[in-house]
């Protein structure tokens, strides 16, 4: 009877899926100086979905449960994420008629109109499925570049409801998302496992720049997987930015949309150095990284004196 239960289990999951599908209004929206139209065909309490007339939504499944589940996974892991104009919902709009890539708007800190959206606009042809059910362009295009790569992002960006990513001048604009789209495929379900495999031995083939002494890092190879396996997997990351937020310095960000007694949103001041960065994060790995960023990272003298001093302006963060 085991059996029998899952399949009646995925069966009430897809029919619920199915409820939420609905050609909804057709709204206008802007991107980077381009409108278009679209309409609403999913939303449910994590993600609401746009796609514009050329896009056939019948056999598009795939699309929901992966904003959905996500960004369910994400607010529970890294959250709150709450930002947006959807509730905090995850906002993706697919759309035929702008230039191939994707492109993400987290924060407008001028109107207070905050948004979580990806918008992946290389969907080339009508269906995201052919008629046989598959996908119309490379998985990895689909669901890596153009989602959670642009997911990732968001998630850096905005987790624990302040805005901006002190760390960004250490992993630079390649460093992080390997490690964050490996976690979140990790979590999506076992469907997605042989994707995880592929992703991580691809990104450990991958080298990018990074803001330490070394020009280029093999940011997953050499500093996320030994750190993500050894040292918690997605508690690794969720710490790293729990602490960030606990300790780094923020501010209010100001809007004339908000009344004086509505306090808005926080966003980070300044960046982290080579020994800031090592020293949160070894507050998230529970462990003195030091020789490990040595290593992997190269430190110079003053990376040693930026470390030793973090560790006394951040008492609060503590490791072996």
């Amino acid at each position: 009877m085991r059996p029998i239960l899952v399949l009646s289990a995925v069966a009430l999951h897809l029919f619920s899926v199915l409820l939420h599908v609905r050609a909804g209004p057709v709204n206008v929206l802007s991107e980077e100086e381009t409108t278009y139209e679209v309409r609403q065909v999913y939303k449910d309490e994590y993600a609401v979905l746009y796609f514009n007339s050329s896009i056939d939504d019948i056999r598009t499944n795939w699309v929901f449960n992966l904003y959905s589940g996500g960004w369910r996974y994400a607010k529970r892991q890294f959250g709150p994420l709450n930002f947006g104009n959807e509730g905090g919902r995850l906002s993706g709009r697919f759309h035929t008629d702008a230039a191939e890539g994707w492109w993400v708007t987290s924060v407008n800190s001028q109107d207070q109109n905050i948004f979580m959206a990806i918008s992946p606009n290389s969907v080339k042809s009508g269906n995201l499925y052919d008629k046989e059910g598959r996908p119309t362009q490379p998985k990895q295009d689909i669901i890596w570049d153009y989602n959670l790569k642009a997911m990732s992002q968001i998630i850096e960006e905005a987790n624990n409801d302040v805005l901006g990513s002190p760390a960004s001048d250490i992993w630079r604009r390649d460093g992080f998302y390997p490690i964050m789209v490996y976690d979140i495929l990790l979590n999506l379900g076992s469907e997605y496992k042989k994707d995880a495999d592929e992703w991580k031995s691809q990104m450990n083939q991958q080298r990018s720049e990074s803001g330490t002494k070394k020009s280029s890092v093999a940011w997953m190879k050499d500093w996320w997987s030994p750190l993500y396996d050894k040292n918690g997997r997605t508690k690794l990351i969720s710490r790293f930015f729990k602490l960030t937020a606990q300790n780094w310095p923020t501010e209010e960000l100001k809007s004339a949309n908000l009344k004086d007694d509505n306090p808005g949103p926080r966003r980070y001041i300044g960046k982290m150095n080579v020994g800031e960065f090592v020293h949160f994060m070894s507050g998230a790995a529970g462990k003195n990284l030091r020789s490990m960023a040595k290593c992997v990272l190269g430190f110079e003298k003053q990376d040693e004196d930026n470390f030793r001093k973090a560790q006394k302006d951040y008492p609060s963060i503590r490791y072996k």
